[in-house]
């Protein structure tokens, strides 16, 4: 991934412009690994803007950042990629733009100077992106619909500030770094729900899907994408289903494919990442990727519950993929405090630091790019408040015969949605979703259910209004069923955004752009309109998804209804003798954050875990993380004091070294170090 970072002064200062400079160089410098292919920066008044390239398409090869147009009046610096090319190309050509390259970032400048505000809406892939428009005096900042590429900012009475790490933002010296309570408590309760604060006061995310217009009175936000909930998708036959999903979602695999060096997929041997990889291998022997070549990373796990190996080999034996497999990377809790010291971000989780192996393999290897299944279980597995769907609608014949086929299948099918259901749990299911809102909030507040965890203080949790917060509102709205509000609602969430945005940034730390299929927007709008059954049918979820791959999956693999479960990396965290430590000196107990005697039961009862089972570990592990996870945030970024100031105490050595610059014809300077 690339990175970005800018500064827009609201009001012209002649004499802070060397300061102004200097800030976004060490704000550059604090993310030099998203630029293995150069660092530009460039100037123009009151702006200052800085781009770190990372290059990863064919067109890169020749893309220059910032990109200004031919009137020195736009300027852009872009972290993305454009995926339905062709299209908007067509769509420029239509209303009159003539393109001077075909490069991602000129696409989107041509979209910008066409479409104003709406040109986001136009573009399909992943991107976070900033346009300085010195005609209207304003930056204008749009985020990809699923939040894949970061946008942190800050603002002031002075000054707009943006990058693609939160670390960026901190390198301003004048930023107080002050924990953001709110936020803490969403951490610590379990469910993230806001897409736009972090876990430091007046330090922002621009939410997914949203464009931004910033100006010297303040700023507008906008949504540009959303679903078409009405939209409907009915076909006579299971056949005629998947031939039109294995279409979108070939399409989805080929755009991003497109790279000037060979392409890796990460292979778990689930059904959702073998389904990339088979679809990719496909694609390149048939000559339609955009790639000189493709193999799959695997992680394996020797003896363990959750080694995949077998159906990793079924994968690659059946599509002839080049397989390369690793051992995980084990999580070190004194690597994550120096990690945390330099990113002043929440610590990466085992589940994703064990991926550290497999990236950096792939990266000494010279790629770039790794495909991913994310997005598989989100979009495709379907949802439980089918059920009150089905009561809504009548449908009690289907009601009764899914619940059959679910209990018959509960013993064999350790995923979601395969659960026994009970009378109690089918009411719960069925019934409760269909009650008015005030009448389940009100149920909740009579049995003492408001969301917050016990070990969370309760202080700190009606001083922010957490249980207001972590509210869940189900009311229909526009949204076709229940189930479908469910599930686009789970994909979008604050919980999604932040695993997606703690991927990415480990991923770029090894020069690796992470993609994802099931991702696309066009792929998620098609499956948003399916009927539920396409999704989940007697005992079988992913069900358009498998009759798709009918050919083209192994049997062992299509047919599967297990899924690996890798809580046991946390096995070794939870009774590592310095983790009891730390629980008997919690600093975020101090900080009247958390029940230390609460989280100590918790503790206690991860490390004899045998007694409560796997499923009990499973459920608990995650709040487990959270309240470890954040402890290592404040002693890192905190030690025993609150208020200090930005990272870093002496000048950067970027901001030390004279710069080279030379004079731009468009007006404004260019520099690069």
């Amino acid at each position: 991934m690339s990175g970005i970072a800018g500064l827009f002064r609201f009001h012209h200062n002649p004499e802070k412009l060397t300061e102004d400079r200097h800030l976004i160089q060490r704000s550059a410098e604090t993310v030099a690994y998203r630029g293995p292919d150069g660092i530009r920066h460039w100037a123009d008044g009151n702006v200052v803007l800085a781009h770190l390239m990372l290059r990863t398409t064919p067109e890169s090869v020749d893309e220059v950042q910032p990109l200004l147009d031919d009137s020195g009046a736009l300027c852009l610096v872009m972290d993305g990629r454009v995926d339905n090319r062709a299209e908007l190309l067509m769509e420029l050509r239509r209303a009159g733009a003539a393109p001077r390259t075909e490069t991602d970032a000129e696409l989107v400048l041509q979209a910008y100077a066409c479409w104003g505000e709406q040109c986001a809406a136009k573009i399909v892939g992943d991107f976070a992106f900033a346009v300085r428009d010195r005609a209207r005096e304003v930056i204008y900042c749009a985020r990809d619909p699923f939040g894949i590429r970061p946008f942190y900012y800050h603002w002031n009475e002075e000054r707009f500030l943006f990058g693609s790490e939160l670390r960026q933002i901190l390198a301003d010296r004048s930023i107080r770094a002050e924990p953001n309570e709110a936020m803490v408590a969403e951490y610590l309760a379990g469910p993230i729900t806001s897409k736009t604060e972090t876990l430091y006061r007046n330090i922002f995310r621009l939410a997914p899907a949203h464009f931004m217009v910033v100006n010297r009175g303040g700023a507008t936000m906008g949504r540009y994408w959303n679903i078409d909930p009405a939209r409907e998708i009915r076909y006579g036959s299971d056949e005629q289903y998947a031939e039109h999903f294995r279409e979108v979602f070939e399409e989805a695999v080929r755009c991003r494919m497109r790279s000037q060096r060979p392409v890796g997929s990460e292979l778990s041997g689930g059904l959702d990442s073998s389904s990339v990889v088979v679809t990719a291998q496909s694609l390149l022997r048939e000559g339609k990727a955009g790639t000189p070549g493709f193999e799959s990373f695997s992680l394996v796990f020797p003896g363990e519950r959750c080694d995949e190996s077998k159906y990793i080999d079924a994968v690659v034996n059946h599509c002839g993929a080049r397989a390369n497999r690793m051992a995980p990377e084990q999580f070190d809790p004194q690597m994550s405090l120096e990690e945390i010291a330099g990113s002043r971000a929440f610590p990466q989780p085992p589940n994703i630091v064990m991926s550290g192996s497999l990236q950096r393999a792939a990266a000494g290897r010279g790629f770039r790019v790794m495909l991913t299944g994310r997005g598989g279980d989100l979009w495709l597995t379907g949802s439980l408040l089918r059920y009150a769907d089905m009561v809504r609608e009548f449908r009690i014949g289907s009601l009764l015969r899914q619940a059959r086929e679910d209990r018959a299948s509960a013993t064999i099918d350790d995923s979601f949605p395969a659960v026994a259901l009970p009378p109690l749990a089918l009411a719960r299911a069925g019934l409760w979703p269909l009650l008015p809102s005030v009448v389940r909030e009100s149920v909740k507040g009579l049995l003492g259910r408001d969301g917050v965890p016990g070990w969370l203080d309760h202080t700190l949790a009606s001083q922010v209004q957490l249980a207001a917060r972590l509210r869940s509102d189900m009311r229909r709205g526009d949204y076709r069923s229940l189930a479908q509000t469910h599930i686009f609602r789970r994909g979008t969430s604050g919980d999604e955004q932040h695993s997606a945005e703690m991927e990415q940034d480990h991923a770029a730390r090894f020069g690796i752009e992470k993609r994802h299929p099931f991702d696309d927007r066009r792929l998620v709008e098609f499956c948003l309109a399916l009927p539920e059954e396409q999704r989940w049918r007697g005992r079988f979820t992913k069900l358009i998804l498998r009759n798709a791959m009918e050919t083209q999956l192994p049997g062992l693999v299509r047919d599967r209804m297990t899924k690996a479960e890798f809580s046991a990396q946390f096995v070794n965290l939870v009774r590592d003798p310095e983790t009891g430590k730390r629980m008997k000196e919690l600093s975020i107990e101090q900080a009247g954050w958390v029940n230390g005697e609460r989280v100590r039961e918790l503790h206690a009862d991860l490390t004899g875990w045998e007694r409560g089972g796997d499923e009990m570990f499973a459920r608990s592990i995650w709040p487990f993380w959270m309240i470890y996870g954040m402890e290592l945030w404040h002693r890192s970024a905190f030690g025993n004091t609150w208020g200090q100031t930005g990272a870093g105490t002496g000048e950067s050595a970027l901001a030390r070294t004279a710069c080279t610059v030379y004079g731009d014809r468009m007006g404004g300077e260019s520099y690069e170090q």
